[in-house]
Protein backbone atom coordinates (compact mmCIF):
# COMPACT_ATOMS: atom_id res chain seq x y z
CA UNK A 1 0.00 0.00 0.00
CA UNK A 2 1.81 2.80 -0.91
CA UNK A 3 -1.09 5.01 -2.67
CA UNK A 4 -2.25 8.31 -0.36
CA UNK A 5 -6.12 7.50 -1.83
CA UNK A 6 -5.92 3.62 -0.09
CA UNK A 7 -4.16 4.61 2.70
CA UNK A 8 -6.70 7.28 3.60
CA UNK A 9 -9.48 4.76 2.65
CA UNK A 10 -7.82 2.27 5.00
CA UNK A 11 -8.16 4.65 7.50
CA UNK A 12 -11.79 5.11 7.17
CA UNK A 13 -12.48 1.25 7.14
CA UNK A 14 -10.80 0.82 10.53
CA UNK A 15 -7.94 -1.09 8.93
CA UNK A 16 -5.32 0.99 9.96
CA UNK A 17 -5.77 2.51 13.41
CA UNK A 18 -2.59 3.61 14.68
CA UNK A 19 -0.18 5.18 11.75
CA UNK A 20 -0.44 8.93 11.11
CA UNK A 21 0.02 9.60 7.47
CA UNK A 22 3.84 11.23 8.39
CA UNK A 23 4.60 7.62 9.80
CA UNK A 24 2.90 6.34 6.61
CA UNK A 25 5.38 8.86 4.15
CA UNK A 26 8.68 7.84 6.43
CA UNK A 27 7.47 4.01 6.02
CA UNK A 28 7.56 5.18 2.09
CA UNK A 29 10.75 7.42 1.80
CA UNK A 30 12.71 4.97 3.90
CA UNK A 31 11.47 1.45 1.58
CA UNK A 32 12.92 3.60 -1.58
CA UNK A 33 16.33 4.34 0.21
CA UNK A 34 16.66 0.20 1.11
CA UNK A 35 16.10 0.32 -2.66
CA UNK A 36 19.18 1.56 -3.30
CA UNK A 37 20.68 -1.56 -1.65
CA UNK A 38 21.74 -5.19 -2.49
CA UNK A 39 22.56 -7.90 -0.02
CA UNK A 40 26.11 -8.82 -0.02
CA UNK A 41 28.08 -11.80 2.07
CA UNK A 42 31.12 -10.27 2.14
CA UNK A 43 30.94 -6.77 3.57
CA UNK A 44 28.62 -5.98 5.63
CA UNK A 45 24.71 -6.86 4.98
CA UNK A 46 24.24 -4.55 2.15
CA UNK A 47 26.06 -2.22 0.13
CA UNK A 48 24.88 0.20 -2.13
CA UNK A 49 23.80 -0.83 -6.03
CA UNK A 50 25.63 1.88 -8.18
CA UNK A 51 23.89 0.47 -11.25
CA UNK A 52 20.46 0.69 -9.43
CA UNK A 53 21.41 4.14 -8.27
CA UNK A 54 22.67 5.31 -11.59
CA UNK A 55 19.49 3.97 -13.50
CA UNK A 56 17.32 5.99 -10.69
CA UNK A 57 18.55 9.03 -11.66
CA UNK A 58 21.28 9.46 -8.49
CA UNK A 59 24.60 11.03 -8.91
CA UNK A 60 26.46 8.26 -7.00
CA UNK A 61 28.99 11.77 -6.22
CA UNK A 62 26.97 13.68 -4.01
CA UNK A 63 28.25 13.52 -0.54
CA UNK A 64 26.11 11.29 0.79
CA UNK A 65 26.94 8.79 3.41
CA UNK A 66 25.89 5.17 1.96
CA UNK A 67 26.65 3.43 5.36
CA UNK A 68 24.05 4.97 7.15
CA UNK A 69 21.02 6.91 4.98
CA UNK A 70 17.58 7.48 6.81
CA UNK A 71 14.27 9.67 6.32
CA UNK A 72 12.76 11.02 8.92
CA UNK A 73 9.15 12.83 8.43
CA UNK A 74 7.67 15.94 9.80
CA UNK A 75 4.61 16.99 8.96
CA UNK A 76 4.33 21.44 9.13
CA UNK A 77 0.93 22.42 8.14
CA UNK A 78 -0.01 20.69 5.07
CA UNK A 79 3.18 19.88 4.19
CA UNK A 80 5.51 16.72 4.91
CA UNK A 81 8.75 17.40 5.07
CA UNK A 82 10.95 14.56 4.34
CA UNK A 83 14.47 15.24 6.18
CA UNK A 84 17.32 12.14 4.74
CA UNK A 85 19.90 12.03 7.27
CA UNK A 86 23.56 11.31 6.16
CA UNK A 87 23.58 13.55 3.38
CA UNK A 88 25.40 16.93 2.50
CA UNK A 89 22.63 19.66 3.16
CA UNK A 90 21.40 21.04 0.01
CA UNK A 91 24.08 19.02 -1.82
CA UNK A 92 22.22 16.16 -2.62
CA UNK A 93 19.69 17.06 -5.14
CA UNK A 94 19.30 13.94 -7.32
CA UNK A 95 19.04 11.94 -3.99
CA UNK A 96 16.04 14.01 -3.14
CA UNK A 97 14.89 14.35 -6.55
CA UNK A 98 14.23 10.42 -6.26
CA UNK A 99 12.62 10.34 -3.13
CA UNK A 100 9.73 13.26 -4.03
CA UNK A 101 9.55 11.51 -7.20
CA UNK A 102 7.58 8.40 -6.21
CA UNK A 103 6.26 9.98 -3.13
CA UNK A 104 4.47 12.25 -5.47
CA UNK A 105 4.04 9.62 -8.05
CA UNK A 106 2.17 7.71 -5.26
CA UNK A 107 -0.31 10.72 -4.18
CA UNK A 108 1.50 12.55 -1.43
CA UNK A 109 1.47 15.73 -3.27
CA UNK A 110 2.72 18.40 -0.20
CA UNK A 111 6.33 16.85 0.31
CA UNK A 112 9.73 18.75 0.42
CA UNK A 113 12.73 16.73 0.51
CA UNK A 114 16.03 17.99 2.39
CA UNK A 115 18.98 16.35 3.90
CA UNK A 116 21.39 16.87 6.57
CA UNK A 117 24.66 15.53 8.52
Amino acid sequence: MNNKQQYYKWVEMGIITTQTPEQRVEILANKLLEVLYTPTEKKGLFIPDWGKIANLGIDEKEPINWADLKATVELKGEIFVVTIDEASPGACETLCDYIEKYLVAWGWTNVIVKTEW
